[in-house]
């Protein structure tokens, strides 16, 4: 049986996806050091503005803002809460949870000075548990998956959405609790689940 266009279309951006993830994730990896160098240098917790872009991948900020959502749309039944409360709500809460899986999973720990080479936590110490290990970084994966899915649905405040995504995977090198490519992997995997969850979304229609 040959496959449809529709699966060949969806093999063929899982591909593209997978490849721009290998790729920019890699590129990231080879940053890592002299990032975490210029954060040792430069880079300093900068009180409010700090906590602030923080907050951005703070898993309950987005949960309130998804109910709100829901409760906006409610009076246009299961599909209109579904259509932006619904898919906030999913795509933060899925990427947070993949996200530290993942971690237990590559059991890469956070960045210790000098830099000099990863360091990955053996498996009999503390195997379910995902403190103090790094890829991918879960508040930069709760922060995209928000982002991705704003940008999705109110598309005209893209630059700011980015940008609010992007303060937040710096406050997490700023005091290097992450290496770039811990927030890069978190975005990288932010986009796959919001795409996932968004075809979905499209195809139930």
């Amino acid at each position: 049986m040959v496959p449809s266009p529709h699966k060949w279309s969806v093999w063929l951006r899982l591909a593209v996806y997978l490849a721009v993830a290998i790729a920019a994730v890699g590129v990231a990896s080879v940053a890592d050091r002299p990032v975490a160098e210029y954060s040792v240098r430069h880079l300093s917790d900068q009180g409010e503005m700090y906590n602030m872009l923080r907050m951005a991948g703070y898993l309950p900020v987005w949960i309130v803002i998804a109910i709100a959502f829901a409760m906006i749309d409610a009076p246009f039944g299961w599909r209109g809460i579904w259509s932006r409360g619904g898919l906030l709500l999913a795509s933060v809460v899925v990427s947070g949870s993949m996200a530290e899986v993942l971690k237990m999973l590559v059991r890469r720990e956070r960045p210790i000075p000098p830099f000099t080479e990863y360091v990955f936590r053996p498996w009999q110490q503390d195997t379910f548990s995902s403190a103090g290990l790094g890829w991918p970084s879960s508040h930069s994966a709760v922060a995209f998956a928000a982002v991705w899915v704003l940008c999705r649905l109110h598309p005209r405040a893209s630059v700011l959405w980015i940008l609010i995504g992007a303060g937040c995977a710096v406050s997490r090198l700023a005091r290097n609790d992450h290496f770039l490519s811990d927030v890069v992997g978190g975005a990288i995997l932010a986009y796959g689940v919001v795409m996932m969850l968004a075809s979905r979304r499209e195809s139930s229609r």
